[in-house]
């Protein structure tokens, strides 16, 4: 890590008031790798400026793509199911997100790796930079695959619930 620079560097309170995200959402970013600190003033995680823009890429991907998704599923399940609904919203968020994980793990370290003719851990620079861009390539072909899958399934509404006469229910 590198010293400070008082007029560009920005300490974790700094950044959190700046972007509105919570320090303890920072902290938790850090340890997934989203964004990483230069440094620290005293006790406290000092940033670039840099990570403004980061956590607005951040903040994008997850508002076009989380609330859309997370309405219609919401939408299509009756009232009483909604806690179980949230729950398969929450685990099926959680294993793509280690599954993108691994396949782009994967991508790098298979298309990286062979590049060069070595381990993962002794990629060169620019091998390492192919492998990334193998990676991202997968995944861009992924999500076409799953936004043309979507778009044939069509905006089929789920049919609502038909009230039972109360002989029907009498019957039973």
């Amino acid at each position: 890590m590198r010293d400070a620079k008082v007029t560009h560097d920005l300490d974790i309170a700094e950044v959190a008031r700046r972007s509105g995200v919570p320090a303890s959402t920072l902290r938790y970013y850090e340890e997934r790798g989203l964004i990483a600190p230069i440094g620290r003033r005293g006790l406290r995680r000092l940033f670039d400026a840099g990570v403004l823009e980061r956590l607005a890429l951040i903040g994008l991907g997850s508002a076009v793509f989380g609330p859309p998704n997370t309405s219609t599923i919401m939408g299509s399940v009756p009232r009483r199911m909604l806690g179980t609904a949230s729950a398969s919203v929450a685990t099926s968020r959680n294993v793509g997100n280690a599954v993108g994980l691994a396949v782009g793990s994967a991508v790098l370290v298979i298309v990286g790796g062979s590049a060069a003719g070595v381990s993962a851990e002794d990629l060169p620079t620019a091998d390492l930079l192919r492998g990334i861009q193998a990676a991202f390539f997968v995944a861009g072909c992924l999500s076409l695959l799953a936004i043309f899958a979507s778009l044939a399934r069509g905006s089929q509404l789920p049919k609502p619930p038909t009230a039972e006469a109360p002989s029907e229910v009498a019957a039973r």
